[in-house]
Parts: structure tokens; C-alpha cells; sequence
């Protein structure tokens, strides 16, 4: 054979890998690993933030549905306590705003029905007392 016959090329041909080829191999193996672990790890975690934070604007959204809806909403507010009334016994909660009474009368407790009492003081002892 001589040389003007004898040309070069690039071609693919079947390499096989040494201990150190197969080694770094295995050392990006691993790390892709840890990194796609990662990357699932993030993206649960991702999930369920997203999943909390629909959950809280869902329950949000729906009280201000409702509030729509029904045209009020529950408040505190004190209020005036009438005792005896409209009957002996009874108690009616009066709203200091509108004057309108706040549900049903109510009976009253044994501690209300004992603390309408009024007690009179008794009168002066006199210097004059029989003995």
C-alpha cells in the first residue's frame, strides 16, 4: 500500500470506556441524579404552597360571596340589656344604634333575677332603745 492511496476521515466508530471514563461516568450520573431530585423536591414543595395559598383565596373569596349574598354580616356590637321586659322574668337586648331589638327576649338567669333585687338599708339604730 503506499501513501498517495491512504487518505483520513472523521467517522464513528465503538469506543470502549476505561476505569477512569467509567468513573467520571458515574460521577455525573449521580450528581444529574441529585439535581432531578432536587428539581422534584422544588416543585412539591412549589405545589403545595400553590395548593395552601388557593386554598386560603378560595375561603376568602367564598365570605365575600356570601356577604353579597345575603346583604350583612355578623358583627359584636354591645349592646343595652332591659331587664323585665317585655314580662317579669325576661330580658330583651336592645342595639344602641337602631334601637331594634336583638333577637327573642330572653328568661333571665337566676344570677339576673337575684341581682334586680333591691336591698334597703335597715333604718339607724336610735340612742333611745329600751334596754
Amino acid at each position: 500500500m503506499s501513501d498517495h492511496n491512504v487518505g483520513s476521515g472523521i467517522y464513528e466508530v465503538k469506543w470502549r470506556f476505561t476505569s477512569e471514563e467509567l468513573r467520571e461516568l458515574g460521577l455525573r450520573l449521580a450528581a444529574k441524579a441529585q439535581e432531578i431530585y432536587n428539581a422534584k423536591a422544588a416543585r412539591k414543595a412549589a405545589a403545595a404552597a400553590a395548593a395552601g395559598l388557593m386554598q386560603q383565596l378560595e375561603e376568602e373569596h367564598a365570605m365575600f360571596v356570601q356577604k353579597l349574598n345575603q346583604l350583612y354580616e355578623m358583627r359584636k356590637m354591645e349592646c343595652s340589656i332591659h331587664y323585665h321586659t317585655p314580662k317579669h322574668g325576661y330580658k330583651t337586648i336592645v342595639r344602641p344604634d337602631t334601637g331594634d331589638t336583638v333577637g327573642d327576649p330572653q328568661q333571665m338567669t337566676e344570677a339576673e333575677m337575684q341581682s334586680s333585687f333591691v336591698f334597703v338599708d335597715a333604718p339607724p339604730e336610735t340612742k333611745d332603745k329600751p334596754q
